[in-house]
């Protein structure tokens, strides 16, 4: 078991690294996503509606099919083109992290990425803004 512990530590540690060295990059914020968006993850359908304030991203994320037990609280940030936020779910006890990249067209604005739990490993996400 602590095998197992200390291997988790090992592999923790550089991803943590990593993922700070990334979301502290310099970079001109992108254009505000705040809005809806409509979000496809792991084959399932969601709503985002997000606020945008300077680097800041709040808003919430609903299941297509109205699944209140599902609905989520997000909180993250955007730098330049990279996205990073957290989708906090209370009744299932239920946290995700969602990475990605935004690509701003002039028809609409794109987000796609990968997400995770802590117990899941690494899917794929796209968001596109309506």
């Amino acid at each position: 078991m602590a095998m197992n512990r200390n291997r988790m530590i090992i592999i923790f540690i550089p991803l943590f690294c990593l993922e700070l060295f990334w979301l502290f990059q310099p970079g001109a914020f992108a254009e505000d996503v705040s809005g809806t968006w409509h979000m496809v993850a792991n084959g399932r359908g969601y709503i985002l509606r997000l606020t945008q304030r300077g680097e800041k991203i709040y808003g919430m994320s609903i299941p297509e099919n109205n699944n209140h037990r599902f609905d989520c609280i997000l909180e993250g940030t955007i730098r330049g083109d990279r996205v990073l936020f957290l989708c906090h779910n209370r009744e299932i006890s239920m946290i995700l992290r969602f990475r990605g990249i935004l690509v701003d067209r002039k028809e609409n604005k794109i987000m796609f990425g990968i997400f995770n739990s802590n117990t899941r490993r690494a899917l794929k996400w796209h968001a596109i803004k309506y």
